[in-house]
């Protein structure tokens, strides 16, 4: 028994089938652990977007693991992140993360990267707020609004909270079909700021 293909479908799987050969993708990268893996916990405050970016074993990104959903593009939306929900985090890898804060159109974006310790409880804070002299406007400071972030490391029962290192981090397009993660110093070494021309 034989079985066409439409056009369109066959056209679609060869499509597939190619780019997955030459990309050469092996899914192999974050892995939520199980609560009897070592683990950290974290919990997130904030209304928000904030994912874990995956990535393969040549270091390319593949998908990534939502953790709040945060608003829309327009900033229309509000957050489903729960604060008292907490996700469990590797230990023996750095976890990657990106933070997003639309608001009406514009996204405020910041990558980074922490190593989470086993048996450790962390807090993920992240807002938008004014900076008064954020930007210039015809040589003016103007106010301008931004994003921050912070990791927080819960110790005791009293509710200490220390801040945690983190490392920024820069898309770097690859090639064509591989986006990885540089520090801002390695960006800057592969696109240096241009030299003024008088």
């Amino acid at each position: 028994m034989k079985t066409k293909l439409g056009g369109a479908l066959w056209l679609s799987v060869q499509l597939l089938i190619s780019v997955t050969l030459l990309s050469g993708c092996i899914f192999a990268g974050y892995r939520t652990p199980t609560a009897d893996e070592p683990h950290a916990e974290l919990r997130i405050d904030t209304k928000d977007r904030l994912r874990i970016l995956l990535l393969n074993e040549k270091g390319c990104m593949t998908h990534s693991q939502g953790l709040a959903e945060g608003p829309s593009f327009l900033g229309m939306v509000s957050s489903r992140s729960d604060p008292s929900v907490s996700h469990l985090l590797r230990t023996d890898q750095d976890v990657i993360l990106e933070y997003a804060a639309p608001s009406f159109g514009k996204i405020c974006r910041i990558t980074f990267s922490f190593r989470p310790e086993n048996g450790e409880r962390y807090r993920f804070v992240g807002g938008r707020f004014i900076d008064p002299k954020g930007d210039t406007f015809f040589g003016k400071e103007v106010s301008a609004e931004k994003c921050g972030l912070a990791v927080m490391k819960e110790e005791g029962a009293g509710g200490q909270q220390t801040s945690v290192p983190i490392q920024r981090l820069a898309a770097d397009l690859a090639s064509p079909i591989c986006t990885r993660f540089i520090t801002p110093e390695e960006a800057l070494k592969k696109r240096p700021p241009a030299v003024p021309q008088f």
